[in-house]
């Protein structure tokens, strides 16, 4: 009887006690703390397509995008550390923890290889030999020629090759979303029919019509129809012909 255990149920743990062990250090005056979002929070294939899409859309093709981002000419090779390098300091793309879950997702490397989770390659993104040599090739001629040699020409399996009237680069990506961004919030005179800062569309059509709502606006499906008035556009002899019209064969 003396080295009898007594042996209490353990209860699983609640949703909340759950929620609350992946939140931070939290202090005892109350107030929120950064919620810790782990690696496997990440959608890592949403996160490549769309990445691949902004590529597109500034390079104009993955194999000039990854010419920019300063791949080996010869091998195609670019390293972890260069990839994180332009994605998230010159580009400002991603986070640095996005753009090593994306480098692991697409090449399936090791973290533990040379230290930075090795290298990727041209091939890691689809991309065939001869697109590349071509990509390289095309690339090069422009930097000599300080011009595009053929433009929006196309690699030997049929894609885009990212080849533009004006070269595309890492530097002039970046400026140019620069510069749109100060566009939109430079404000336009109210002469010229545009919007000033801090002003909001419907703020702009009490200004333009005082007086007048969208409401009573007429729109042409609204109006009365009008009757029908013989016209040039409509032809000669349309009632004497509509006379003549039989319901079945003659």
């Amino acid at each position: 009887d003396e080295h009898k255990f007594h042996l209490e149920p353990v209860m699983p743990d609640s949703p909340a006690s759950s929620r609350e062990e992946r939140r931070g250090p939290s202090s005892k005056s109350g107030t929120p703390t950064e919620v810790y979002v782990p690696m496997d929070d990440i959608d890592e294939f949403q996160l490549y397509q769309r990445f691949r899409l902004k590529m597109v859309s500034t390079f104009g093709s993955i194999a000039s995008a990854l010419f920019e981002f300063g791949a080996d000419h010869e091998t195609g090779r670019i390293s972890q550390q260069q990839f994180v390098h332009v994605a998230c300091g010159q580009l400002q793309l991603l986070r640095a923890q996005e753009a090593n879950s994306l480098f692991t997702h697409f090449t399936n490397a090791d973290p533990l290889d040379q230290g930075v989770g090795g290298t990727a390659s041209y091939r890691d993104f689809s991309i065939s030999d001869e697109e590349w040599g071509f990509t390289v090739q095309r690339k090069k001629e422009a930097q000599q020629n300080k011009s595009t040699a053929t433009p929006f020409s196309n690699v030997p399996g049929g894609g885009s090759a990212g080849i533009f009237h004006r070269n595309i680069t890492i530097h002039s990506s970046r400026d140019a979303s620069e510069q749109s961004l100060k566009g939109k919030r430079q404000d336009t005179p109210r002469s010229e029919g545009g919007l000033t800062g801090g002003e909001s569309l419907a703020e702009s059509r009490r200004t333009l019509s005082p007086g007048q709502s969208s409401s009573k606006r007429n729109y042409p499906w609204r109006q009365k129809q009008k009757p029908w008035a013989p016209s040039v556009f409509a032809g000669s002899g349309v009632i004497a012909e509509a006379n003549n019209v039989t319901r079945f064969r003659p």
